[in-house]
């Protein structure tokens, strides 16, 4: 699966883009440039963007529901949605 970086940096779910509840919106901005993957234990992935954010650890469960979006609706669709639940 290959998920759009605006997708990814638009939907990141760490508290600071996000805050501690409610559903994930899609931030607009940020610096899209992917500089490093790391993993988190054994259930998460982690991205450090070319502006240094890197707060967000994306649970392969989370990355699994936006792939599954992605692939039935495309990447404008799940931009277009403005958010997510939060699972």
């Amino acid at each position: 699966m290959s998920y759009p970086h605006e997708i990814l940096r638009g939907y990141c779910p760490c508290a600071g883009c996000q805050g501690h509840s409610g559903a994930i919106r899609f931030q607009t901005g940020g610096n899209q440039e992917l500089r490093e993957i790391e993993r988190v234990g054994n259930y998460a992935l982690s991205f450090t963007w070319g502006d240094s954010h890197s707060s967000g650890i994306y649970s392969f469960r989370y990355l699994r529901t936006l792939g599954e979006m992605l692939t039935a609706q495309g990447a404008e669709a799940v931009k277009a949605l403005g958010e997510l639940p939060r699972s």
